[in-house]
């Protein structure tokens, strides 16, 4: 994830990055989902389609709450995924949130969640790193 996240945005700062944010989508109101930050992203990989890795950088993390999370039933894994929202909405020019989905097998995808720092200091492609990361299956 490092590698597709340094690479997709050229080892910029996401202030910089050379693409826009995703159409803004309608999300229903949904008393289950939380509210955020309306600036709060996710970048996100989907790999799942054959020879294909689409892209959706800076994805509207409350659209992306509406369409992957809702399904979360799991009291392990919400406060983990709270708290690296937290810290993405308190520095968002030092923490990216990025989800991969992986093929595990014909019915059932692996997702990865990892919360990314930013250093400027470091070689273009290695700018990004995992500083943090969480999987489920679904």
């Amino acid at each position: 994830m490092e590698y597709l996240i340094n690479n997709l945005t050229s080892g910029v700062a996401k202030s910089s990055w050379p693409f826009t944010k995703s159409p803004k989508f309608d999300v229903p109101d949904d008393p289950a989902i939380p509210e955020y930050h309306t600036s709060s992203t996710i970048a996100l990989f989907d790999t799942t389609q054959y020879n294909i890795c689409s892209a959706a950088p800076l994805h509207p993390l409350r659209h992306h709450h509406h369409i992957f999370w809702r399904v979360i039933n799991s009291k392990a894994l919400e406060p983990r995924v709270r708290a690296f929202i937290k810290d993405m909405e308190e520095k968002p020019d030092e923490i990216i949130l990025v989800e991969g989905i992986f093929v595990f097998d014909g019915d059932t995808s692996i997702f990865i969640l990892a919360k990314m720092s930013f250093d400027a200091e470091r070689p273009l492609t290695e700018r990004y790193k995992v500083v943090n990361s969480l999987w489920r299956m679904g």
